[in-house]
C-alpha cells in the first residue's frame, strides 16, 4: 500500500511485502523494473480476462515508478527518468537528482512539464541543456533562451528541434558554427525575411540550405539564381516554390546540371519547357518529356528529335497527341515502333498501321496490346508467322469470329490455344472436339465454357487424358460422369469416385467395383458426405 501527496518530498511508500524474510530491496527493484518493461514471465501468462480492465492485485505502474525513483542505484533512477509512463511530479522530483545522467533523461522525456524544462535549461551540465534543447515539449521562451547558450552542441540541438520559434532561429542565424546556420536555413519555421538575409551568407552550405527551403520568397530565389556557386543555382532551379519568371532566367544558364534540374521542375511554364526542348544536352530534353507541364504540341516537336532516345521516350508517353503517334509509327528505329505498339494509350488507328509492320516484335506487341481493335486482330490472325497467330489466339480483345477462323489453323499449338480460350464460341469448340490431335481435345474437355453436349461426346474419347479432363471439369454434365463411372479404365473410375460432383447413385455403383482402389475411394467419399 502507498500514501502519496502532491509534493515528492512528502511522499511515503510503505511496502510490507519487502519486509518478508528472504526479500531485499534489490529484489523489489528488479521486480518493478520487470513489471515496467512488461517482461515479467508471470505477467505474460495472464489470461484475456485479466487484460480487459479486471482489477489487479499488484500496485499500479505509477506507484512502482515512484518506488524506483527513490532507489540508491543511478541506473534505476535513469530508467524511471526515461520512462514515458512516469508521472510529471515524479519527473519533477528526479529533475533535482544529483546525477547529471538522471537529469538528462528527465530533460529528454516528453512527459516532463514545461516548467521543469525551463529550470533544467539553466543546468550546469551540457548534456542536460542539450536534452532540453531537443525536447519538442519545451516552451518557446525556454528554446529562445537556449539560443544564447555558450555550448555549440546545445545550439545545434536547438536548431534541429522542429518546435524552435522564429525568434530563436533569428538568434541562431548569427552563430559562428556553419552547421548551425545551415540547420536554420532548412528549418521549417524559418521566416522568409531570415532566409533572405542568409542568402548572402559567405558559406556555400548555408546558401544551399536557403535554396532548397520551401519558405524562401521569390526575391530570395531570384537572388540565388544568380549565385556564383553551381550547386546553389542547381537547388534554386529545383525548388518547387520558385516563380516562373525566375525559372525562365535559368534557361540560359551555362551549366547543364542547372538546366536538368530546371527541366524536372513542375513549376516551369510551357514557354520555358519549349526552350529546354531544343537544348543541346540530351538528358535535359529527355527530362522535358517526363515533365507533367509540357504541352501536347511540344511532344509533336520532340517526336521529330534527332536522337532516338527522345523519340522512344515520346512513344512511351500517355498523353501524346495523334500527330506525334503518327510521326512515330513511321520511325526507322524498331524500338520506337515497339514502344508505340506496347503503349496502351496509342490510338486504335495507329495500332492498325503497326499490325502490318515489317518487324515481328512490333506485330507481336500489337497482338498483346489490350487496346488493339478487331481490325488489327483480323490482320494479325492471317499473319504468316505462327507466333503472331498464337498471340492472337490468347489475346483478350480477340473476337469470336477470329477465334472461329483460328480453330482451323494448320498450326497445332494455335488450335490448342484456341481450345483453351474462355472466349472461344461453341461452334469453334465443337469443331475442335473432333480434332485429330488429342492435345486439342484435352483442352476442349478442360474448358469450363465447353457446352455439355460436347463434353458428353468427349466422354467416349479413346484418349485417357481427355476423359480425365472431363472428370476434373467443374461444369461436366452428370450424363458424362455416369458414362465415365462405367469406363473400362480403372483410373477414370477412380477419378469419378473422388470428384465432389459425383452423385450418390454413382458412388453406390462404384462402391461395388471390382477394383479395390475404386471401391475404397467411393466408400471413403460416401462416409465423408454422411459426416
Amino acid at each position: 500500500m502507498s500514501r502519496k501527496t502532491t509534493k515528492p518530498e512528502g511522499t511515503t511508500i510503505i511496502d510490507f511485502t519487502s519486509r518478508k524474510p528472504g526479500r531485499n530491496v534489490e529484489d523489489m527493484e528488479r521486480a518493478w523494473v520487470y513489471r515496467c518493461f512488461d517482461l515479467d514471465p508471470l505477467e505474460s501468462k495472464r489470461t484475456t480476462s485479466k487484460a480487459q480492465n479486471v482489477p489487479d492485485s499488484h500496485p499500479s505502474i505509477s506507484g512502482g515508478l515512484w518506488y524506483l525513483a527513490m532507489s540508491k542505484t543511478s541506473s534505476v533512477r535513469q530508467f524511471v527518468a526515461m520512462n514515458p509512463k512516469a508521472a510529471p511530479d515524479c519527473l519533477e522530483f528526479l529533475s533535482r537528482d544529483s546525477d547529471a545522467a538522471v537529469r538528462q533523461f528527465v530533460a529528454g522525456n516528453a512527459g516532463t512539464l514545461p516548467e521543469t524544462l525551463a529550470r533544467l535549461a539553466g543546468d550546469s551540465a551540457i548534456t542536460v541543456r542539450r536534452a532540453v534543447a531537443g525536447n519538442p515539449v519545451s516552451s518557446p521562451e525556454t528554446l529562445k533562451l537556449l539560443a544564447a547558450d555558450s555550448d555549440p552542441a546545445v545550439r545545434l540541438q536547438l536548431s534541429e528541434n522542429p518546435q524552435t520559434p522564429g525568434e530563436g532561429l533569428a538568434l541562431l542565424s548569427w552563430d559562428m558554427e556553419l552547421i548551425i546556420r545551415y540547420q536554420v536555413a532548412i528549418h521549417a519555421n524559418a521566416p522568409a525575411e531570415l532566409l533572405h538575409s542568409l542568402a548572402s551568407d559567405p558559406a556555400v552550405l548555408v546558401r544551399r540550405g536557403v535554396a532548397q527551403s520551401r519558405n524562401a520568397s521569390a526575391e530570395t530565389l531570384a537572388l540565388l539564381a544568380k549565385d556564383d556557386e553551381l550547386s546553389v543555382r542547381q537547388l534554386a532551379a529545383a525548388n518547387g516554390r520558385a516563380p516562373a519568371d525566375v525559372l525562365a532566367r535559368l534557361v540560359a544558364d551555362d551549366n547543364l546540371y542547372v538546366r536538368r534540374e530546371l527541366a524536372k521542375n513542375d513549376r516551369c511554364s510551357k514557354d520555358t519547357l519549349k526552350s529546354l526542348a531544343s537544348d543541346s544536352d540530351l538528358f535535359t530534353r529527355y527530362l522535358v518529356t517526363t515533365n507533367e507541364r509540357r504541352s501536347p504540341e511540344l511532344l509533336v516537336e520532340l517526336a521529330r528529335d534527332a536522337d532516338v532516345v527522345i523519340r522512344r521516350a515520346v512513344a512511351r508517353s500517355e498523353d501524346a497527341p495523334l500527330a506525334a503517334f503518327r510521326i512515330l509509327s513511321e520511325d526507322k528505329d524498331t524500338l520506337v515502333r515497339l514502344w508505340l505498339a506496347r503503349n496502351e494509350h496509342t490510338p486504335p488507328e495507329i495500332l492498325e498501321l503497326l499490325a502490318n509492320d515489317e518487324h515481328l516484335s512490333v506485330r507481336q506487341a500489337v497482338a498483346d496490346n489490350e487496346k488493339a481493335t478487331s481490325t488489327a486482330m483480323q490482320t494479325l490472325s492471317a499473319d504468316h508467322n505462327i507466333y503472331i497467330r498464337r498471340s492472337v489466339a490468347t489475346s483478350h480483345p480477340t473476337s469470336a469470329d477470329i477465334l472461329s477462323v483460328l480453330a482451323h489453323d494448320p498450326d497445332h499449338l494455335v488450335r490448342c490455344l484456341v481450345a483453351a480460350n474462355l472466349h472461344t464460341p461453341p461452334d469453334a469448340l465443337e469443331a475442335l472436339a473432333r480434332d485429330d490431335s488429342a492435345d486439342v481435345r484435352r483442352r476442349v474437355a478442360a474448358n469450363p465454357n465447353s457446352p455439355p453436349a460436347i463434353l458428353h461426346e468427349l466422354s467416349a474419347d479413346p484418349d485417357e487424358a481427355v476423359k480425365a479432363c472431363i472428370v476434373r471439369n467443374a461444369f461436366a454434365p452428370f450424363a458424362a460422369l455416369r458414362t465415365l463411372a462405367a469406363d473400362a479404365d480403372p483410373y477414370i473410375r477412380l477419378l469419378v469416385a473422388k470428384t465432389k460432383y459425383a452423385l450418390p447413385d454413382m458412388l453406390e455403383q462404384l462402391a461395388h467395383d471390382h477394383d479395390a482402389w475404386v471401391r475404397r475411394a467411393a466408400l471413403r467419399h460416401s462416409c465423408a458426405r454422411l459426416n
